[in-house]
């Protein structure tokens, strides 16, 4: 779907007692009805919430779009990525959105969500060469950062960066484990794997 503009929905509030007054909370609020009552059974709810961080990382980039300059040329969601913003040179940047508690660990690149998402950014590399710019791993939390190992999300992708690739190291090269382990049983292409980290940006 081709987002081209934004809905903005009125804030809802209810009514707070008036201290200086004196007047209490409207008795209407007091019983049960559909509009106060949570229903439990429906989980819709919290499937929005989740999604709400996406929505609103596509929202922006709609927004973005009113910058012809700077901004996307066309926001597509849900096709390939979770976001799949075309740039205004033609070509694409992958993006995938992916929420956590704030009581949860940070991601670490060993995380099942971030390895599911950068196969996928090396399948898309794969599929369509010379057609993807970057790849996005944005997120609402904080990435593991504590050592210098391929755990480390920011450090993994400025250590590829760095020596250009992943041509060279020994099978034993904690980075090359890593690597294999990503691609092993024909998920994703070593070269275009290391090719999307290459050019990925984590925010």
């Amino acid at each position: 779907t081709l987002f081209r503009s934004v809905l903005q929905l009125p804030i809802m509030h209810s009514p707070e007692p008036n201290a200086d007054s004196g007047s209490t909370l409207n008795p209407a609020l007091q019983v049960e009805s559909p509009g106060n009552t949570l229903g439990k059974s429906d989980p819709g709810d919290d499937v929005q919430l989740r999604f709400r961080y996406q929505h609103s990382y596509a929202a922006i980039q709609c927004v973005r779009m009113l910058d012809s300059g700077t901004g996307p040329k066309a926001v597509f969601c849900e096709n390939h990525e979770d976001v799949l913003l075309e740039n205004q040179d033609g070509l694409f940047t992958g993006v995938q959105v992916k929420t956590r508690n704030v009581d949860r660990p940070p991601f670490k690149a060993t995380d099942e969500e971030f390895v599911k998402a950068i196969r996928r950014f090396a399948r898309l590399a794969y599929r369509f060469r010379d057609w993807f710019t970057g790849f996005n791993f944005t997120t609402n939390h904080r990435f593991w950062n504590e050592k210098e190992k391929p755990e480390n999300p920011e450090y993994l992708v400025r250590f590829l960066r760095a020596r250009g690739g992943a041509k060279r190291l020994r099978k034993d090269n904690p980075f090359r484990v890593f690597i294999s382990d990503v691609c092993a049983g024909g998920q994703a292409d070593e070269g275009s794997l290391v090719e999307a980290l290459m050019r990925l940006r984590l925010s």
